[in-house]
């Protein structure tokens, strides 16, 4: 089995990329690809370039709301056009990675599956139009995926900002403290993944999947937690600034029952992987 990864030097396509090379699957060839020039990619100067395979895992596509905006209606244009670009190649599956951010922020239940999608910017078009790309497509897959976390997370992430505040510092400042978000290990995001691309496809009754803990946590009970492992919890947590109410949780029964796929790792056991590494 031949599985290409596009954005394979991004976050989630590291670890996957590492996870895949080292399973037991037999003739499992991993390609991973990447526009940056890295040790075991394969770089390429457009992903339309990428080559054909059995499974394709598409990560390469804007993953901050804020480069999105930038790029404005060119980064939608140029997303569909490499999906179809993609689709063409007649892979036997195609695994999409969406966002939960699809589901808006307003409400406080957890969302399922069949929830209304929610265009709110560029970011969220595009990841709508590209769920609705790859679903026309048979035996494809999309995964709205939480606020994933976890070792060599982007610098930028608050979640990674809190950890090493919580480290060096003698108090916590964020944007905002109350917006609450599903957060998934890493690893764990990994192993779902997997699932899909080992698994036969038609035990699956859905395409869609949501890929996250099921729990929403607050960034204030994020610094709360860094700060108890740092053993600082009487140390000053505050935010720049308020915010309207926000909230995206994810219902992941569904995926549980139909990926025979547990989360294992929560935010307290990954804060303290992260701020104790050499335990």
């Amino acid at each position: 089995m031949r599985v290409v990864i596009t954005g394979a030097s991004g976050f989630l396509g590291k670890h996957l990329v590492s996870k895949l090379r080292q399973s037991q699957e037999a003739n499992l060839e991993i390609v991973g690809v990447s526009r940056q020039k890295i040790d075991g990619l394969l770089q390429v100067s457009d992903y339309k370039d990428t080559p054909r395979g059995d499974v394709l895992i598409h990560l390469a596509e804007e993953n901050s709301r804020s480069g999105a905006q930038n790029g404005g209606d060119d980064a939608l244009k140029n997303a569909s056009e490499l999906i179809e670009s993609l689709t063409k190649k007649q892979f036997g599956k195609i695994i999409y990675a969406s966002s939960a951010v699809v589901y808006g922020d307003s409400s406080t239940n957890k969302h399922s599956i069949t929830d209304e999608l929610i265009s709110a910017d560029i970011y969220t078009k595009l990841k709508v139009a590209g769920e609705q790309a790859i679903l026309t497509n048979s035996n494809s897959f999309v995964l709205r995926i939480s606020n994933l976390y976890g070792d060599g997370m982007s610098p930028n992430n608050v979640t990674n900002t809190i950890i090493q505040q919580a480290k060096i510092d003698n108090k916590i400042e964020v944007e905002s403290l109350e917006p609450i978000r599903d957060f998934l290990w890493i690893e764990d995001a990994t192993q779902a993944i997997t699932k899909i691309i080992f698994n036969d496809s038609k035990k699956y009754r859905d395409q869609v999947f949501n890929i996250g803990s099921g729990d929403g946590t607050s960034i204030r009970k994020l610094a709360q937690t860094a700060l108890q492992i740092a053993d600082k919890s009487n140390f000053k947590i505050s935010a720049r600034s308020t915010s309207a109410p926000s909230c995206i949780i994810l219902d992941i029964e569904e995926t549980i029952k139909q990926l025979d796929w547990q989360p294992t790792v929560n935010i307290y056991d990954g804060f303290y992987r992260l701020m104790h590494p050499e335990k």
